[in-house]
């Protein structure tokens, strides 16, 4: 009994080391099946075929330039779905075996995901504000200042009126138990019970922060949650690009953003303006349309989006130990970007890919080149 309970304690998880390792070190094949996957499930990608020329032009640069044999799945999956003919596309075999491990000190990854460090390796950036911090069992208030257990309940107890988000501060990626607490959920004669159980439930390394008032342009879009930007940045030769922006939206009147609980995103170019399509994340499903509030997106533009992508090129500057980042940026009632969330490994290249295009551009081949020589 006591053997079954290690090896399940064993293969539990719970920091994603044995998951990061496996995306690592599996073959090529792993990625190729999940690609295929998605691509199953849309009968316009099935279809779609790539031409002669565009097969020629992407054996010529990642075959011969590069000297990378790759699938074209992935070509196939993005083009069909955004009309981008392009050899550029990076496969996320690429992505992930040669790019991400070599541009980024994966090894210290977690303590920068992690939600709690965020005002302290960040500056001069908004964050929701935070009303208490669980840090490896121990709490705190938002300043850092250590608690006991009753002066977190006080803490807690002072702003019970308002509108909170509780949330893991590790392995929270899509939206894991993010929990919306409001003073219904409860009665105030049961107030420490309800404290009790909340912490019963998230253990350890969690966060207590205020509800973000989001942009009425971003409410419009789905108001049941908190709709950010996904910025993804690279520094290159001394330099922060912004490679490129998606707007994550919920969907069926979810809490959360994420796609892979059901969201859709949507490209946006330089000038703010969205795609004229948001796109599913496991079928790749095309909408002019949002399926759940009919909001269109054609011809609309993300407020303040230059300031956002500013804010984002100020963030990466303070991030020394990586050159590759996605970022979560939500925009308050009044425009000012607030910084939600930092993603530093396992990078979704298909939320930007199927949407906006190839990810690096015109920097393709000096990014690969690059990341091929470290």
């Amino acid at each position: 009994m006591q053997c079954k309970q290690w090896v399940k304690k064993l293969f539990r998880d719970d920091h994603d080391f044995l998951k990061s390792y496996l995306k690592t070190m599996l073959p090529n094949f792993y990625y190729r099946q999940c690609i295929r996957k998605k691509m199953k499930n849309n009968s316009h990608i099935l279809q779609y075929q790539l031409n002669e020329r565009l097969l020629r032009d992407i054996k010529d640069f990642w075959n011969n330039k590069l000297g990378l044999q790759i699938y074209t799945e992935w070509h196939q999956a993005y083009i069909a779905t955004n009309g981008i003919e392009d050899y550029k596309y990076v496969p996320e075999d690429i992505f992930y075996k040669i790019i991400e491990p070599r541009l980024n000190r994966l090894s210290l990854k977690q303590a920068y995901e992690d939600k709690n460090n965020y005002n302290k390796v960040f500056t001069h950036i908004t964050t929701p504000i935070t009303i208490l911090r669980n840090i490896n069992g121990f709490f705190y208030d938002g300043e850092y200042k250590l608690l006991t257990f009753q002066e977190a309940i006080n803490k807690f107890r002072e702003v019970y009126n308002n509108k909170l988000v509780i949330k893991p501060t590790l392995n929270s990626g899509g939206g894991r138990n993010i929990k919306v607490i409001c003073k219904d959920d409860f009665v105030e004669s049961n107030f420490a019970s309800y404290f009790e159980q909340l912490v019963k439930i998230y253990k350890k390394d969690f966060i207590v922060q205020g509800y973000v008032v989001q942009h009425n342009f971003l409410g419009e879009v789905h108001p049941n949650s908190l709709n950010t930007l996904r910025i993804i940045s690279l520094r290159f030769n001394n330099k922060i690009y912004i490679l490129s922006s998606i707007l994550r939206m919920g969907n069926s009147g979810n809490i959360v953003d994420n796609a892979t609980v059901g969201g859709l995103t949507c490209g946006i170019n330089k000038e703010g303006k969205l795609n004229d399509f948001a796109t599913e994340h496991y079928t790749y499903f095309k909408h002019r349309k949002h399926p759940f509030t009919d909001f269109v997106f054609a011809d609309k533009y993300i407020p303040n989006h230059k300031v956002v992508e500013e804010c984002v090129e100020e963030l990466h500057s303070q991030l020394l130990y990586f050159d590759i980042a996605s970022w979560d940026i939500a925009i308050s009632k009044n425009g000012e970007p607030i910084f939600i969330e930092v993603n530093l490994g396992n990078q979704d290249i298909n939320f930007h890919q199927r949407n906006n295009g190839p990810l690096f551009g015109s920097l393709t081949e000096q990014v690969i080149n690059y990341a091929k020589s470290l």
